[in-house]
């Protein structure tokens, strides 16, 4: 395993975020320190795996792949479809491209269909990054809002969803705009009445 790890104070900010979550770890192939999220060394460790600073530092521990890419036809010619494994859909096997080189003609299968994947990469986002259930969560909360954000309340083309930064803890979701309010004055309320006070002294 890595060296020695040291978890911050809440007090602390890294980049503008909050370092509660963060632990400072040595890379255990330069030697280097580096700051990794907690719940991150955590999965770290509990794999067995090498506490690295980058991906650069993490080629030498990684295992070697069994994969070898084979041609699309030469792989058709035995499985002509696959049951995918989102919408449980048996579907043709050009449906399951997941890695494709046009110019050597590879084939790497996928366990989603081509429509399930985007899904199931947004619902992987969600899960790790904002810790929500899955997709069916943020579209309940598009409809309690209405598609509407919680702030400006017009209908929102493209849904942000707005979290504690230092707890990790989802609020709504709001339009761009409003989000970027929100982001640029640091989630400061005294920064954001200020503003207030600023526009209505010229009205």
């Amino acid at each position: 395993m890595g060296g020695m790890e040291h978890i911050y104070s809440g007090n602390n900010t890294i980049g503008g975020r909050s370092s509660a979550r963060y632990i400072e770890i040595t890379c255990s192939t330069c030697g280097s320190r580096a700051m990794k999220r907690s719940d991150f060394v955590d999965t770290v460790k509990r794999e067995g795996r090498k506490i690295v600073c980058s991906r650069l530092c993490a080629v030498p521990h990684r295992k070697p792949s069994t994969y070898v890419p084979i041609s699309l036809q030469e792989y058709s010619g035995n499985n002509k479809t696959s049951v995918c494994k989102l919408c449980k859909e048996n579907l043709p096997i050009k449906e399951f491209i997941k890695k494709a080189d046009n110019k050597h003609k590879k084939f790497r299968k996928s366990w989603f269909c081509s429509n399930c994947r985007p899904l199931r990469i947004r619902e992987y986002h969600l899960k790790g990054q904002y810790n929500m259930k899955g997709i069916d969560e943020y579209h309940q909360m598009l409809k309690t809002q209405n598609e509407k954000c919680a702030i400006c309340d017009k209908l929102m083309d493209r849904p942000c969803i707005d979290h504690n930064h230092e707890t990790g803890k989802v609020r709504e979701l709001l339009c761009v705009q409003c989000n970027s309010m929100i982001g640029n004055a640091k989630e400061s309320t005294a920064t954001l009445y200020s503003a207030v006070r600023y526009l209505e002294k010229h009205v």
